[in-house]
């Protein structure tokens, strides 16, 4: 989130909403993999060098 802030106000000028991340896709592969979405994360790398 950017913003500039006067004096006690601030205005926001861009914002990036939750699904915006690369992490959360990342996350979905890994869970539509089969592999649970944290722990299983290091698999999907591993698996990614296979193509």
């Amino acid at each position: 989130m950017d913003g500039v802030g006067n004096g006690n106000k601030i205005e926001i000028m861009a914002d990036i909403k939750f699904p915006n991340s690369l992490g959360l896709l990342y996350s979905a592969i890994t869970y539509h993999n089969g592999f649970r979405v944290n722990p299983g994360g290091y698999k999907v790398m591993g698996l990614a060098l296979y193509g």
